[in-house]
């Protein structure tokens, strides 16, 4: 048995590493190709940009293919980087975006009779004793470590979600980290001006906490009693039974953001769903600029509501969901449009951060100074959380990759496409990101990925001065230790 594990890690290894080469050497042959071309035909006058990026649009369509194939053939962490590359709609290829989102909650699920066996074998008896319907057909969701089953809980006939988790995922996700920090270490070389590695040593700390659904029952009820009070809008599941590989919540009601697609201002039409939803009967007869007016407010509402959750998670319960992607909120629209309690719906708190007082107060510093733009003041924030990039001596270049890093703004001329030649960070990079920063960092990077979706200029760290106010004076209050 050990040497068959010995083996299937062995072929799994080949083809990650087949699939990852066969990508990155089309992308390398292709710009050679580019750039002899692109000498020659200016040098005739013939060179015409918006060939070059046609050429671009189909070369991205092939590797997506080959990317969408990798995550879903493979699963495991290579599945879980695809959702994350899914949401940055920031940097990703439209076409890298379109087809990766399959990966939020579409992923090939368990077949029912292993689920079945699994939640026997957790309960510790008959389903029928727990349930009075349980639906194993059809899952209502199907991710990386585990897939989720509508049911009803027979004790008080409550509609529940009943989270069952992938016996292989534990064993896959380990050994796909260590192939992830090989492929780190060559990318931060040879293509990407970034501390990588830094990050990727953090989550095998930290990923062990996703296979553990009895930690996860414990960080989702804790947040679920303080959110309630600190931020109403949003709702968490509250648990019913919980064991290392399931886990029975209260539903939540809504719809799955993993549709961000369909949010973009600047279309011309409304999706039909999200019409639906908030209530509005468009139809082809009403501006576009009228559909475009109601997105924009709906998006708003959105990242205000989620930008509210994650300051009180952070400056306030000193906690935080560090996995915030689109398959892991969802939305009442209808009780968003009207403010509803409870209108945003926040799932999957396996990974869940905790946040030293130390930790707080650099960033509520870093939050203060970004918002008053002062550019020595940020590079001593920066220095302050521990971020050091190849040239300090450039305050504005690291004004830039500070709003970029820890805010959801944009930042004008800021290129953060990576296959573009103007990349920003071949300028400037970051040499070294704490661990402690990088789920910091990730999350509010996901939620700018939502603000690029929505097309919205839209600053976290505007929302957040107040709370970061509060803990600079909470902490100027605090009287200093005395002694040793």
């Amino acid at each position: 048995e050990h040497n068959r594990a010995i083996m299937d890690g062995e072929f799994r290894r080949f083809r990650f590493w087949s699939r990852t080469l066969r990508i990155y050497s089309s992308y390398k042959i292709f710009q050679a190709k580019k750039g002899i071309s692109r000498v020659v035909l200016q040098s005739i006058k013939k060179y015409n940009s918006s060939a070059d990026n046609e050429d671009w649009e189909a070369i991205h369509d092939i590797n997506s293919d080959r990317m969408l194939e990798l995550c879903l053939n493979l699963r495991g962490f290579y599945l879980k980087s695809g959702q994350f590359l899914a949401t940055r709609y920031d940097f990703m290829p439209l076409k890298y975006i379109s087809k990766l989102r399959i990966l939020h909650d579409n992923v090939p699920p368990m077949s029912g009779e292993e689920v079945k066996k699994i939640l026997m074998q957790e309960m510790g008896g008959p389903l029928e004793s727990f349930f009075s319907s349980l639906d194993l057909t059809h899952p209502i969701g199907s991710a990386s470590i585990a897939q989720v089953h509508r049911a009803q809980w027979k004790s008080n006939g409550a509609k529940v979600a009943v989270k069952v988790q992938n016996p292989e995922a534990e064993r896959l996700m380990t050994g796909d980290l260590r192939n992830l920090v090989v492929l780190a270490e060559f990318l931060q070389r040879t293509e990407l001006k970034f501390d990588l590695l830094s990050a990727l040593k953090e989550l095998q700390k930290q990923i062990k906490n996703e296979f553990n659904f009895v930690r996860e029952a414990r960080n989702m009820d804790l947040a679920g009693q303080q959110l309630r009070v600190l931020a109403p809008s949003v709702c968490v599941p509250r648990s019913l039974f919980r064991s290392k590989r399931a886990l029975v919540m209260s539903f939540v009601e809504g719809e799955n953001l993993g549709k961000l697609q369909e949010f973009n201002a600047s279309s011309s039409a409304m999706p039909s769903w999200l019409k639906k939803r908030t209530g509005n009967a468009l139809d082809k007869h009403i501006p576009s600029y009228r559909h475009s007016v109601m997105i924009f407010m709906t998006g708003k509402r959105l990242l205000v509501t989620l930008a509210q959750a994650w300051g009180a998670q952070f400056f306030q319960m000193r906690m935080f969901h560090a996995d915030p992607h689109p398959g892991n909120i969802c939305v009442d629209w209808k009780g968003l449009n009207g403010r509803g309690r409870g209108a945003v719906g926040l799932l999957d708190w396996g990974q869940v951060k905790f946040v030293s007082d130390k930790l707080a107060l650099d960033f509520a510093h870093m939050v203060e100074a970004i918002n008053s733009q002062q550019q020595c003041r940020i590079v001593e924030c920066m220095q302050r959380l521990g971020i050091e990039t190849s040239n300090p001596a450039d305050p504005k270049a690291v004004q830039d990759i500070a709003v970029t890093m820890l805010d959801t703004r944009r930042v004008p001329g800021y290129v953060l496409n990576p296959f573009d030649p103007a990349h920003s960070m071949k300028k400037n990079a970051v040499t070294k990101l704490p661990p402690d920063i990088y789920f910091l960092v990730r999350t509010v990077q996901l939620l700018k990925g939502i603000t690029f979706a929505f097309d919205l200029d839209f600053s976290l760290t505007e929302l957040w001065g107040p709370l970061a106010r509060k803990t600079i004076e909470r902490e100027a209050r605090r009287p200093p230790l005395v002694g040793k």
